[in-house]
């Protein structure tokens, strides 16, 4: 009897491990052969930018300077200057008042013509035109002038070609969209004359601000009241020749010196079309400075105009600090539209359950549903906003997605209050 009744225990130990091991094997199974993925929940920021680049406009003071000009004393680069201030002290040399004479007959020549033109946008074309067949004449008669041995006749070409040549930068500085208007002629005139009296040979600031010795031709006209005027294409001719002119710069030489406003200034941008429109005017836009450490300052739009197929343009105003702002004219910048903390999940995650857009979470071994919205998204992420009490689908006994939650990323294998492999 003892022993029937050892057998039938041994073989009911049989029996439980057997089904011990059917049950381990179905979970080893179930586990690798239904394998669920996760990814944890993470706390970040996300932002929609656009890559491109940024023409800054600024008010500025500017005066250019007598070729071969030296200074006794000059303000430093990038220092801060009140109205009145001494920012250069200028060194007289036997050619300087001659210099300065041609460039004041020149200004005055400049005024008159603009005083006659026709007040139209490519009215400085015809000029430089003309002006431009006038340098390549003194250019051929210098060079027949040197053939021929005949150096009496040289120093007066050369002097011709020099006029002309400032003359042009006068009409169109680097490029044909940058002449100067009669203020800025008037004043540089003025401070000309100033040089030019034996008595004084200081340069005082005209306005507060930043102090710059690198002139590019833009200070008289990208101006903040030039911006209602302001197209595609002359912001993409300005970047060109901008490009062109930072390629050539001579570092040593005093060409002249300005005065640069750092509490307001905007930045100009072409950017694809359909990412903003006119409705967005007063919008907060992020500019992100690529050659600036990704230095970052905040502004608002200010002006925007549809523009060609090379995009539209958009201006944004500001009046936070930048490095070196006072020598920059066009920049690599990220244009953000667009910027939010919140959770971060991977897009691939997303499910839309009766209606209800949402992700499953391992929660006690359970796949829960929480619904979400998705307030931004990439091509890999989204940020995702737990619903509020207004939202369609709320419910109180909605589970709420948190930082490192584990979200579900092979939502094929799962449904509502699905076990989870591993979970026993």
């Amino acid at each position: 009897m003892a022993k029937k009744s050892k057998k039938k225990k041994s073989s009911s130990i049989h029996i439980i491990t057997i089904l011990f091991l059917a049950v381990c094997i179905a979970y080893i199974f179930r586990y690798f052969a239904f394998k669920i993925e996760t990814e944890m929940v993470k706390y970040d920021s996300m932002e929609n930018s656009i890559a491109t680049q940024g023409v800054l406009i600024k008010n500025e003071w500017s005066m250019a300077l007598p070729g071969g000009t030296a200074a006794d004393y000059k303000a430093n680069e990038g220092e801060r200057v009140s109205i009145g201030k001494q920012i250069l002290n200028i060194s007289k040399n036997d050619g300087a008042d001659e210099n300065i004479s041609l460039k004041i007959d020149k200004i005055n020549e400049r005024i008159e013509e603009i005083k006659k033109a026709e007040a139209d946008n490519n009215f400085f074309a015809a000029d430089k035109q003309k002006i431009d067949a006038n340098i390549q004449n003194s250019i051929s008669e210098l060079k027949t002038v040197t053939e021929s041995g005949n150096f009496s006749r040289l120093e007066e070409v050369k002097s011709e070609l020099a006029a002309n040549v400032y003359k042009k930068s006068l009409v169109a500085g680097t490029d044909s969209f940058s002449g100067q208007n009669i203020e800025q002629l008037m004043n540089e005139k003025a401070a000309l004359q100033e040089i030019q009296k034996n008595n004084s040979n200081v340069v005082y600031a005209r306005t507060s601000g930043l102090v710059s010795y690198e002139l590019d031709g833009y200070e008289a006209v990208l101006k903040p009241e030039s911006i209602q005027g302001l197209k595609v294409s002359s912001i993409l001719e300005i970047i060109n020749a901008a490009g062109e002119k930072n390629n050539k710069k001579n570092e040593e030489k005093l060409e002249g010196v300005k005065v640069v406003d750092n509490f307001e200034w905007y930045i100009a941008s072409v950017i694809p079309k359909g990412i903003l429109t006119k409705d967005d005017i007063g919008k907060s836009i992020q500019v992100r400075f690529k050659d600036n450490n990704n230095t970052v300052v905040s502004g608002t739009l200010k002006h925007f105009d549809e523009g060609n197929e090379n995009g539209n343009l958009i201006v944004v105003r500001t009046g936070e600090q930048l490095k070196d702002f006072q020598r920059i004219r066009t920049a690599n910048v990220e244009i953000i539209t667009k910027h939010k903390e919140g959770l971060i999940v991977p897009l691939k995650c997303i499910v839309e359950k009766e209606g209800l857009k949402g992700v499953f979470i391992e929660r006690s071994g359970m796949a829960r549903f929480v619904p979400i919205k998705i307030a931004m998204s990439n091509e890999k992420e989204a940020l995702v906003e737990n619903l509020d009490k207004d939202d369609k689908g709320y419910d109180s006994k909605n589970y709420e997605l948190k930082p490192y939650d584990r979200v579900i990323t092979t939502v094929d294998k799962v449904k509502q209050d699905q076990m989870l492999p591993g979970a026993f």
